[in-house]
């Protein structure tokens, strides 16, 4: 609401409000962001030429993990299709506040990982616990031997795609995004009324697309 109490149209990226018809969604299903993680999956088993058997998932318990349960259930879904490799996912819990130079717990992790299973892929379900999983490769001087698939992009994961550390980051289309937002705008100015929840289309960014 305004000072002269006349509402206000919102569009929030964080989370959804049914109750009120002047807040709207902006967000990507989070099945479909499985299966993107899914087809990366096999672009980078593609680009290695050898598959990838044990695949690492990183969920940070900080942050929303119920999400992170739906994104790994499409995948799991969508490798299963694939009967002709067995890939087993792996996925580990960990807690971060912050992401610090170097976060102990997630290199023990991975060192655990790379010890214990082999495995030469990590899954991350958020930007900052890319740039985590990439420093960790950094500190174990591992980053030719392991790659890394990400959830959403920042300028740091965009440093590590040109260095090549991480193989590749989906996202969401900012422009799709703000066309979307404003056609709920528009629609809520002149019906009276919008979806309480609007779609945007997922990209993947990836050094070899020149991004």
């Amino acid at each position: 609401m305004n000072t002269y109490g006349s509402a206000i149209p919102v569009v929030s990226l964080i989370n959804t409000n049914p109750e009120s018809s002047q807040v709207v969604f902006l967000g990507t299903n989070k099945y479909e962001i499985g299966k993107c993680f899914a087809a990366e999956i096999f672009a980078y088993e593609e680009k290695a030429q050898k598959p990838i058997e044990t695949i690492f998932a990183l969920v940070n318990s900080e942050k929303n993990v119920s999400a992170a349960d739906r994104i790994l259930s499409s995948i799991q879904e969508e490798l299963f299709k694939n009967k002709q490799r067995q890939r087993n996912v792996l996925v580990k819990e960990f807690s971060s506040k912050g992401i610090g130079p170097v976060n102990d717990e997630v290199r023990n992790l991975i060192l655990n990982l790379m010890e214990t299973h082999g495995s030469k892929l990590i899954l991350c379900f958020s930007a900052n616990d890319t740039i985590m999983a990439a420093q960790a490769l950094i500190d174990l001087n591992a980053t030719g031997e392991i790659g890394i698939i990400g959830l959403y992009e920042n300028n740091e994961t965009m440093n590590y795609i040109e260095k090549g550390i991480v193989f590749s980051v989906i996202s969401i289309d900012a422009f799709s995004m703000g066309m979307e937002a404003m056609e709920c705008l528009f629609s809520l100015i002149n019906k009276g009324h919008t979806n309480n929840y609007g779609s945007a289309d997922l990209i993947v960014l990836r050094k070899e697309e020149g991004l």
